[in-house]
């Protein structure tokens, strides 16, 4: 199962993936979470991702809910590969409030991070 996890490290210093690019196979489960520390110095803070191709996945975009802490694990299936290709989609991450209605950091496209097909036997 694939994972992401999403680190805030400081105004002036980013907000990021701590993988860039993730390889997937079909019927993989994404997981994206927000690292323990960004709970922290952020309260309240968020997740929503949106894939630029979502055609290839379970959802276009996930996202925690107003109710939700934070710490939960976004989860997102992928449901079909394409034929060719390296990339099969980048996805937006917004850092959002505890509201998960303004967004507090955004990173969108190759910033954001690429979702690519493992093609690599086993």
């Amino acid at each position: 199962m694939p994972e992401v996890v999403f680190t805030y490290h400081g105004q002036g210093e980013g907000f990021g993936p701590d993988k860039k690019r993730v390889a997937v196979r079909l019927n993989d489960t994404l997981v994206f979470k927000l690292h323990p520390g960004t709970r922290g110095a952020i309260e309240g803070a968020k997740l929503r991702i949106s894939f630029q191709n979502p055609e290839f996945f379970g959802a276009g975009k996930v996202a925690h809910k107003d109710t939700d802490k934070g710490s939960e694990s976004l989860t997102v299936q992928v449901v079909s590969l394409p034929a060719t290709g390296a990339t099969m989609s980048f996805y937006k991450c917004e850092l959002m409030d505890k509201d998960v209605k303004v967004p507090l950091a955004t990173l969108d496209g190759a910033s954001g991070g690429e979702i690519v097909p493992d093609r690599g036997g086993s």
